[in-house]
């Protein structure tokens, strides 16, 4: 595989378990680190990337990348990761074929972009 592929692949990986760990803590212990989702909700305001770099910041994925490396160490986690994970690909799936929720999504993308502006 081409390592920049892989590398693209990872960081993206570890935005998916980013976000998840986080709803996750939310979901269970009702708190998260503002900085931490702040990070990661910026990602969905990058439209048009020319790399994986515009989306992410190495420095931003501590916990996707902690998450990658360490959460499938236990047993528990690793079986909640993966169920989230799986219910995120196929709301992403339902998503991706429904072509005016894509573009409701784009044009509400588009006016909190302007409203940052």
């Amino acid at each position: 595989m081409e390592k920049n592929k892989l590398y693209n692949q990872t960081i993206a990986f570890s935005g998916i378990c980013q976000a998840i760990t986080i709803i996750q803590n939310i979901a269970i212990n009702g708190t998260y680190e503002e900085d931490d989702l702040i990070k990661t909700l910026r990602s969905i305001l990058v439209t048009h990337p020319s790399s994986i770099d515009d989306v992410y910041k190495i420095s931003d994925l501590n916990i996707g990348l902690n998450t990658v490396v360490n959460g499938f160490d236990d047993p528990k986690y690793a079986k909640d990761l993966f169920r989230y994970l799986v219910s995120v690909l196929q709301i992403e799936k339902k998503i991706s074929r429904n072509s005016n929720l894509l573009q409701q999504i784009g044009n509400r993308v588009s006016q909190i972009n302007k409203k940052m502006s």
